[in-house]
């Protein structure tokens, strides 16, 4: 569907392969007070990860796991951000066990 994931990925994700505007993929990322707010698009039942790094070519660190997913959007609020940033976030989901 031209969105940038192969069909094996949509299904992990438990987006639709023929629909290019469903997919996984951050929202937004905002400064509130000392903390950021992480928003990707969510899907029920679904586990999600968020990684987070200073720099996009430095490897990432996870730092929250086990995200159950909402009907719409989820927004993760990051606590741990210390400092000014930058700040760089991924959120990935974990495949389904056989």
């Amino acid at each position: 569907d031209g969105d940038g994931m192969n069909n094996w990925q949509e299904w992990v994700c438990y987006t639709c392969p023929t629909n290019s505007l469903m997919y996984l993929h951050l929202v937004s990322v905002v400064p509130v007070g000392a903390n950021v707010a992480v928003t990707w698009t969510s899907t029920t039942g679904v586990n999600y990860f968020l990684e987070r790094s200073t720099n996009p070519a430095s490897p990432f660190k996870l730092i929250a796991t086990n995200l159950m997913g909402q009907l719409s959007e989820f927004v993760y609020t990051d606590t741990n951000a210390a400092g000014r940033g930058p700040f760089y976030y991924r959120v990935g989901v974990r495949a389904p066990s056989p």
